[in-house]
């Protein structure tokens, strides 16, 4: 039998807001996406997020009639964390019981988080000529005969009325993924302010400090250094014995073993090499208003502070880029590059000019 699933999302964040509340992240993803990644790994890749009571008009309509010989996994997109395992295996409950509306129910309290029906069943209890909204508790307390899959895993319970439950998700999350990764040897000495993606491949022997942010599905090899405040954007990839320091901002960058970037610089759409050093204020000019650009530095380069690379660009094996320098030509390897002008300095300049109020004139 096919199988098909409907999420609903018509709760609001608030009374004010138009935004629904299973659009809030949680560790960089929105609840529904959290919850769409479980029901793609149990098998079903026929969703429908239902966000807006105008869609039942049409779209709603339109899919029940494409999946009328279906049974249908309804949830709540504020549930983010029902597992593949309880989606699976209350399936495999509701086929056992000769398709009976089943709910998925707690161990633990008087509480359910999703339901399997049948869209014929559906149906009875949804009238997609009006506006009214799909509501499993509507569904459980009015059926006649409902079958019960009791899970023993508190996460699938957990629902979010609000912002501030969204919150306490994050942390909950947020701290689960650090446990996750200080056990299989990521040292965080602490973890005020750090959050990570759990897309993120992270080697045993990496460092971690304070108010470090690691999104997407980065990866961070071996003895790697990372923050504090350093913010990691997706599409990186990051060498052994990196060493990514204050204040530092990455995004879509390869930076290669053995590499310093030590403060207060951005490094996007580039390939760093071996053994570079980046000073401290140092940008990759990525953006020229249409397209990003890729920036290239070779093994064993180094970037002055201040620097300016501006991309597309390529700075040269072993070459040298003096502090202060914005650099739009390709510097060739083993060089010298110096792109700034002369300093001038005027002689009791200040004494005649007087520019400062404190001088009177």
């Amino acid at each position: 039998m096919k199988k098909c699933s409907l999420i609903l999302c018509e709760k609001k964040m608030s009374q004010k807001s138009k935004k629904s509340l299973s659009s809030a992240e949680i560790i960089f993803k929105p609840m529904f996406e959290i919850l769409k990644t479980s029901v793609c790994k149990a098998g079903i890749n026929d969703i429908f997020f239902l966000f807006e009571k105008e869609e039942r008009t049409e779209n709603l309509r339109n899919f029940i009639l494409q999946n009328k010989a279906s049974d249908i996994f309804i949830a709540e997109g504020t549930s983010p964390f029902i597992s593949k395992e309880t989606i699976e295996k209350s399936y495999e409950n509701f086929l056992k019981n000769s398709r009976k509306i089943t709910a998925v129910v707690s161990d633990f309290c008087n509480s359910f988080s999703a339901v399997w029906m049948t869209v014929e069943d559906l149906k009875k209890y949804c009238s997609f000529e009006k506006k009214e909204e799909i509501l499993l508790e509507y569904i459980v307390k009015n059926s006649d005969v409902i079958n019960e899959f009791t899970s023993y895993n508190d996460d699938d319970f957990l629902n979010a009325e609000n912002l501030c439950d969204v919150q306490k998700f994050s942390e909950y999350k947020r701290k689960k993924i650090l446990e996750k990764l200080m056990l299989s040897g990521v040292e965080i000495p602490c973890a005020d302010g750090v959050v990570v993606s759990e897309d993120a491949e992270i080697a045993s022997d990496v460092i971690i400090h304070p108010s470090t942010i690691i999104m997407g599905g980065n990866k961070i090899s071996e003895g790697a250094e990372i923050g504090p405040f350093v913010r990691i954007r997706p599409g990186c990839v990051i060498g052994k014995n990196v060493r990514v320091g204050n204040f530092v901002e990455l995004k879509n960058a390869t930076v290669c073993a053995d590499t310093k970037i030590s403060h207060l610089s951005y490094v996007g759409d580039s390939f760093v090499g071996e053994n570079v050093n980046i000073g401290c204020g140092c940008a990759t000019v990525n953006f020229d208003g249409r397209n990003k650009n890729k920036t290239v530095i070779s093994d064993g380069a180094f970037i002055g502070c201040g620097v300016n690379l501006v991309a597309p660009v390529k700075v040269g094996e072993d070459a040298f880029v003096a502090a202060g320098s914005t650099v739009t030509e390709d510097v060739p390897g083993n060089s010298l590059c110096i792109a700034r002008s002369r300093q001038v300095n005027k002689a009791e300049w200040v004494t005649d000019k007087k520019p400062y109020k404190r001088m009177k004139k």
